[in-house]
């Protein structure tokens, strides 16, 4: 039996198979070789780890700032990230709180990429999607340093994605010392419902109706 595959290939991801029993066709609709298609809508829930590199760098004019070093801004990235929605690029902004801290504020930009639609989560059971239910879709992201200390994110982490087209984000980190420079990855975690339709044509055969 033929496996029928999506389009697309994300790293890190899973395979399944779903097989159909039973599904009747009348003798009398199949006199010679008949090609038909299979339409399958797929919906499922997405939980994905992305860790662009980001950069800690002191204010400017400050001790500490390590000539050669990185240097915030905007870092776009490209790849699979193991799930259709991916980060595509990371704008960091450093906020003084006092004379020896700061704040990092990430704008975090994702696409999607996977071919198919962003939906909400509670439309994941049923599958059944109107082009409404298409149009508006929360992502919901959690962003941190490795050691797990969660950002404040802008909206409690609810990204809205418009038309399963790209979405923003704004989020916030905790304090980090003035006289540090290194980078190091930025842990963001998505979680989200997508469908996706897959097209396939197969052949009924007649000889197997009319042996």
């Amino acid at each position: 039996i033929e496996i029928i595959s999506g389009k697309e290939n994300f790293p890190g991801g899973e395979v399944g198979q779903v097989r159909w029993e039973g599904i009747a066709v009348k003798k009398t609709t199949v006199r010679a070789d008949t090609p038909q298609k299979a339409s399958v809508q797929v919906c499922y829930e997405s939980n994905v780890l992305s860790q662009p590199e980001v950069c800690v760098r002191p204010r400017s004019g400050s001790d500490g700032i390590i000539e050669g070093e990185c240097n915030v801004g905007k870092k776009t990235f490209s790849g699979g990230q193991g799930g259709p929605i991916s980060v595509v690029s990371v704008t960091e902004n450093v906020i003084k709180i006092s004379d020896t801290e700061n704040k990092i504020k990430f704008i975090i930009e994702v696409d999607n990429v996977g071919g198919g639609d962003v939906i909400d989560l509670d439309e994941v059971q049923d599958c059944k999607l109107s082009a409404e239910d298409k149009r508006f879709a929360t992502v919901k992201i959690e962003a941190s340093w490795l050691d797990g200390e969660l950002f404040e994110c802008d909206r409690k982490g609810e990204l809205i994605i418009r038309d399963s087209r790209k979405g923003t984000i704004s989020c916030t980190s905790n304090n980090v010392a003035n006289d540090q420079h290194y980078s190091l990855p930025l842990n963001i975690k998505m979680n989200y419902g997508y469908v996706k339709s897959i097209n396939k044509g197969f052949t009924l055969k007649e000889d197997v109706f009319f042996s």
